[in-house]
């Protein structure tokens, strides 16, 4: 297979760059595999998760989405219910949709929108182990709550989380056999703690573990919020609340209390300005560029922008754990934000981090993390404690505002009378001297190596491309390639993926083309951030082992929305041919995707050990 460099140079503050899917082929292969079929109903209601009211996007009735379980291997078929009054489609963050690019969910590239009224039916396997996720990719209606947790379990692991298959297979867990997920993916507990207990304990809490989805939260609509960045010609990254699986408050310190907790690199970027009393930077060259004279302030609705107001009503997420069962759990943060970036810990505990974006790494001690949208990690907290409440604090550390959002981790029913100690503070900067903060812009903290190490890869690349990213007539629109930008909605109806030779479909400036060579010195990533403040570059490099046509795309709503994104055409002489039933879709008479009449289910010697049942959590 070919090796692909890409030499990304970045020439604007704040553009951050997370991947959609995994370049990385982890060669995974599960025992037996199941036919799992689940419903995805999406509705148009008003909520209140933080206790502000506003209309918003409910999966199967709830916000977010229900947690969706499978195992290793499973053939999964999802149909997506649009009763909505909006077009949408669903895309499935982190999974490689191998052999099945037309389940991606990429309006104009992998499938048609999903008109209201309409539904469409996505196929898939689940081919490698861990932590993901959903959300919708049509325009930026994430915003309004279309989200959701994956978790794709070990398939060896489901046999660990019952006490009997520990007793039954002691021995081969004292020799680290059984904790291999599969015969690529040595799982590293040895390196955490090498007693035997322990690694049982981490085995049990790693196939059932805390998924917390992050998101950040606006009382204004994703129409509400394009619509007044194109009307201001200013990038706006201000929201009310960040929520844990849902649930939050709106927090209004004083302002002075705000100014005292901003981080130094956002001071420097202010001047003499301080943020407002949302927490909120202001206006400034650093992010608008040469365009904030342009820009119309005067014209952000109130409160979007500044003019914090408390809520009633909302509720903090709070974990229950019983430390007389239980000597390790396992939380798994995902990063479905839209704007922010944050940094979780948990008060008086460590965080050994084990995964990142779904991929075992070599684990190390943390007291705090930061994730950026899209990001997810998993790591592994030790119950030694006090029974007591322990307090989750997940502040925003991207910048763009100083807030945070609160949970608990409750220990043996509590005891909310007493304090804990924290680790950072409500701006994210450490609360003590003894804080070991994960950060990708620290070169140290972020040398998280794959485990296992991977084969050395070959000097040079087959191909290598430069990409420019840049800002094209405001302080909103970018293009990547140095080129024009194209509509958000650009040609939907001609999906690239059944049409690569229709002219609808197909636009030159927007795909990587092997037409430059800029390096020859490739490194190694899984998710990529950029750096911010002054002009920059990285290399990014992947093998090409997935055919198919996949959007390489910015993970910030607006940044997207803007055109932060392009297509890469991966394999194209060997691109898998689209299932008729997939092409018939395009035919508004028909029923989108294929037959809902399969109904296969086989089962893998594991069965009898499974302690949960794949579908919804």
């Amino acid at each position: 297979m070919a090796y692909i460099t890409v030499f990304v140079a970045l020439l604007i503050f704040l553009s951050e760059f997370v991947q959609s899917y995994d370049f990385i082929d982890n060669n995974r292969s599960a025992a037996g595999s199941n036919y799992v079929k689940l419903n995805l109903n999406l509705t148009v209601g008003v909520g209140a998760p933080n206790g502000q009211t506003r209309e918003m996007i409910f999966v199967n009735g709830t916000f977010p989405g229900p947690n969706l379980i499978f195992d290793e291997g499973d053939e999964v078929e999802i149909t997506v219910f649009n009763q909505m009054p909006k077009n949408t489609t669903i895309h499935w963050h982190g999974l490689e949709m191998k052999n099945t690019p037309w389940s991606d969910g990429v309006p104009g590239l992998t499938q048609t929108p999903i008109e209201p009224g309409e539904r469409f039916v996505y196929q898939f396997t689940a081919s490698t182990a861990g932590t993901y996720w959903y959300h919708s990719h049509s325009r930026m209606t994430m915003i309004d709550g279309l989200y959701g947790s994956i978790f794709a379990r070990y398939d060896v692991l489901l046999a660990l989380a019952t006490e009997k298959a520990i007793f039954e297979y002691s021995d081969a867990l004292a020799d680290n056999d059984l904790t291999r997920p599969s015969s690529q993916a040595p799982a590293p507990w040895h390196l955490i703690s090498n007693e035997t207990e322990d690694i049982k304990a981490m085995q049990r809490a790693a196939a059932d573990p805390h998924l917390i989805l992050i998101s950040d939260w606006s009382r204004f609509t994703s129409e509400q919020y394009w619509e007044t960045i194109k009307d201001t010609e200013l990038e706006i990254f201000c929201v009310d609340s960040i929520l844990l699986n849902g649930h939050g408050e709106i927090y209004c310190p004083p302002t002075g209390f705000l100014v005292n907790q901003t981080l130094p690199v956002m001071q420097s970027l202010m001047g003499n300005a301080t943020v407002n009393d949302k927490g909120c930077l202001p206006f400034v060259p650093a992010v608008e560029s040469i365009w904030l004279p342009l820009g119309h302030p005067e014209r952000i609705p109130k409160h979007l922008q500044e003019g914090c107001v408390t809520s009633s009503g909302g509720v903090n997420l709070t974990i229950n754990v019983d430390s007389r069962e239980q000597k390790w759990i396992n939380l798994n943060w995902i990063m479905a934000s839209t704007f922010k970036m944050v940094q979780p810990s948990v008060d008086e505990h460590d965080m050994w981090i084990y995964e990142v974006d779904g991929s075992y790494v070599v684990p190390r001690k943390f007291q705090a993390l930061s994730l950026s949208a899209g990001q997810r990690i998993s790591a592994m907290v030790r119950l030694d404690k006090q029974p007591g409440d322990y307090t989750i604090r997940v502040p925003e550390t991207g910048i763009t505002q100083v807030m945070s959002a609160f949970g608990t981790l409750r220990y043996n029913n509590g005891n909310p009378s007493r304090s804990s100690r924290p680790h950072v503070q409500y701006g994210s900067l450490p609360a003590h001297g003894n804080v070991d903060i994960y950060s990708p812009w620290i070169p140290f903290t972020d040398n998280m190596p794959p485990f296992p190490a991977h084969d050395p890869l070959p000097q040079l690349a087959d191909e290598e491309f430069l990409l420019s990213l840049g800002r094209v007539n405001s302080s909103w629109s970018y293009t990547m390639v140095g080129r024009e930008m194209m509509p958000v909605d650009w040609d939907a109806y001609h999906p690239f993926l059944f049409y690569p030779n229709d002219p609808d479909s197909f636009n030159e400036q927007l795909v990587i083309q092997n037409s430059q060579r800029v390096l020859d010195n490739p490194n190694w990533r899984y998710t990529w951030l950029t750096s911010f403040g002054e002009p920059m570059w990285m290399v990014l490099r992947y093998q090409v082992t997935n055919p198919g046509p996949w959007l390489f795309h910015c993970h910030f709503e607006i940044h997207l929305a803007g055109g932060m994104g392009m297509v890469i055409l991966d394999g194209v002489d060997k691109w898998p041919p689209v299932p008729e039933e997939y092409r018939t879709h395009l035919d508004p008479s028909r029923p989108r995707g294929p037959p809902l009449a399969k109904n296969i289910r086989t089962f893998s010697w594991l069965e009898a050990l499974r302690n949960k049942r794949t579908g919804f959590d």
